[in-house]
């Protein structure tokens, strides 16, 4: 089954199916795997620093 994440903590996963309704399932009973487009954005905020972000906008802000 495969559907929008709508809820994950360490217990328990929801989402909302094909047909559009909501399902949640105990994590101990099902195998999950999430697709994040964003997760290589998110590690970037974990890595970067402040010089870099600030290089990284003043760089963007040229391209108008």
């Amino acid at each position: 089954m495969q559907g929008p994440l709508l809820h994950l903590d360490e217990f328990t996963v929801a989402l909302r199916d094909g047909s559009g309704w909501y399902r949640s399932f105990a994590l101990d009973k099902v195998s999950l795997e999430v697709h994040d487009p964003l997760a290589t954005h998110r590690k970037l905020l974990d890595e970067m620093t402040q010089e870099q972000f600030h290089n990284l906008f003043a760089y963007l802000e040229t391209l108008k």
